[in-house]
């Protein structure tokens, strides 16, 4: 059988005041017997440790509105001093520089086929062409998340792309299109280099 004590022998097992048992009781601590007449309750001692406890526990995994606040300026703060010492680059920068590396790699991949025409066989220029379409296709379809999330990201070397070294689909998407960083230079011919 528990341990079983009045309020003062409970508030001294605890460390606290007989105020504090009371505000506990008001906030749910078991009580084994509540006296009348002027008689101190009655308490089991595991049962109140265990529930102190709970109560702690419970503390602490909550997060209060302040302490939120507080953790989320925190992480602004953080971040604010990574972009000033260039830790971190705003991605509007960084997808513009790559949407331009892309569709300078796409114009130079599409310039081999016809710079090779002549030189391989047929079937060989073939398969040149559909490599370089499988990847640019690849290429296109690549996102951050699932690309079909995003309509229109499959634009810059799409799969109905011309072979001919045009940049871009047969669709118009205007708020995704790239302007081309000035001309791209020709691929040297390397029979005649």
């Amino acid at each position: 059988m528990a341990k079983v004590v009045n309020q003062t022998e409970l508030a001294e097992i605890h460390g606290v005041t007989d105020v504090t048992l009371w505000q506990w009781q008001k906030e749910g601590m078991p009580v084994a017997k509540i006296s009348t007449r002027g008689l101190p309750n009655e308490y089991e001692v595991p049962a109140t440790i265990v529930w102190r406890v709970a109560r702690e526990v419970k503390k602490v995994r909550e997060e209060s509105p302040r302490d939120m606040l507080y953790r989320e300026q925190t992480k602004f703060v953080q971040l604010q001093i990574a972009e000033k010492q260039g830790l971190l680059v705003p991605a509007a920068d960084i997808e513009q520089k790559f949407e331009r590396l892309v569709v300078n790699a796409r114009q130079r991949l599409m310039q081999l086929p016809p710079l090779m025409r002549g030189r391989l066989p047929p079937e060989v220029l073939t398969q040149l062409e559909e490599a370089i379409h499988g990847a640019l296709t690849e290429l296109a379809s690549y996102g951050p998340s699932d690309p079909t999330d995003h309509p229109g990201a499959e634009e810059v070397g799409a799969a109905d792309a011309p072979l001919d070294g045009g940049v871009g689909g047969g669709e118009e998407v205007p708020e995704r299109q790239v302007p081309v960083p000035g001309e791209v230079r020709p691929l040297k011919d390397p029979v005649s280099s």
